[in-house]
């Protein structure tokens, strides 16, 4: 079996897992195939990452430079797949390096809005983002404390170039007996926030929560979106 179809089998069992998972929650509801997965592409080889495009799914890379780099090999492979930001937005890199994409995921201060919306600006397009909101409580964690999201919003929507399109929230480490507990009660918080977050503007469509170890949970919760890495990528077989 070769790379490109081990790849394709895995994405496959994982949006069977989404299925599953959402119609034993939502059993009147057909969302399972409205939730869309984010390759999570910063640690693959170039060879899986170009196995990945060729699936056209969005890909989401955590630094700048990389995410350039990842766009011209996919460009030269003649492919055109959507690319998402989801690392640390610092000032200077995004100003220095940043590129429109598809989605910008992790929007959390105020500061960074003028780089942003002047980058869209300069590239003549509307550049989504979402809000990364910290629902955690632990210290040093990026994203917008809950206090502080109103008026986050507010900036956003006030730019001239920005669109915003919902909210993305982490969840925690499991405990050592691999209680995904706390993890469960973010995402309802963040499904709670993100429900009013559709009520106050108009165009919100996203809540991206899950990871590799807690996508199950999040689909549960009432995710529209997961970023997947080591899942996909990894070596180890897709047990559900």
């Amino acid at each position: 079996m070769t790379r490109d179809e081990i790849l394709s089998g895995r994405l496959n069992r994982i949006r069977e897992l989404i299925a599953r998972e959402a119609s034993s929650v939502f059993p009147n509801r057909t969302i399972g195939s409205s939730i869309e997965i984010v390759a999570v592409t910063k640690a693959a080889s170039d060879e899986d990452f170009l196995a990945m495009a060729a699936l056209n799914v969005p890909l989401a890379e955590n630094r700048w430079e990389q995410l350039s780099s990842r766009v011209s090999l996919a460009r030269n492979a003649g492919l055109n797949p959507p690319f998402h930001f989801i690392g640390a937005l610092q000032r200077r890199s995004t100003k220095e390096k940043g590129i429109p994409v598809r989605l910008i995921s992790t929007v959390d201060r105020q500061n960074i809005l003028p780089v942003l919306d002047n980058m869209a600006l300069c590239h003549g397009v509307c550049q989504p983002v979402l809000v990364e909101i910290d629902l955690s409580g632990i210290p040093g964690r990026s994203g917008v404390l809950p206090e502080s999201l109103p008026s986050l919003l507010e900036s956003i929507t006030a730019a001239r170039s920005l669109l915003l399109k919902g909210l993305l929230v982490m969840g925690v480490p499991p405990s050592p007996s691999g209680d995904l507990s706390e993890t469960l009660r973010i995402f309802e918080r963040g499904k709670e926030l993100f429900d009013w977050l559709s009520g106050q503007w108009s165009g919100i469509d996203t809540l991206s929560m899950g990871m590799s170890g807690d996508f199950l949970e999040a689909v549960r919760s009432g995710s529209t979106q997961v970023r997947l890495g080591t899942i996909l990528f990894g070596k180890e077989e897709i047990i559900g």
